[in-house]
């Protein structure tokens, strides 16, 4: 007798741990060039664009590090607590003739 072949659903905390770090790397970028790359430099790759686009940029970079960290944060959180799922071949046929 054969083994019961399983399929893999995708994880969704992968997608959660993408978010997550690209939020913490980005609220990182921002916050070292408001401080040190944007007045050693005089470059604001990020924050010029929002001054120009937004017209309340210097409202928005504060609320994206105060806010984005945290949510950064609890992204790669609940990418920890997503288990991994398996469906037997009997399971995934039976969901889809559902």
């Amino acid at each position: 007798m054969q083994p019961i072949p399983r399929i893999e659903k995708p994880n969704p905390g992968r997608f959660y741990r993408r978010a997550g770090w690209l939020i913490l790397i980005f609220n990182a970028y921002l916050l070292l060039e408001v401080t040190i790359i944007g007045p050693r430099y005089d470059l604001y790759a990020i924050l010029g664009p929002m001054l120009m686009t937004l017209g309340y940029g210097v409202v928005f970079w504060p609320c994206c590090i105060l806010c984005g960290t945290p949510l950064g944060l609890l992204f790669l959180m609940q990418a920890g607590k997503q288990p991994n799922t398996e469906l037997s071949l009997q399971e995934h046929q039976h969901l889809q003739r559902c």
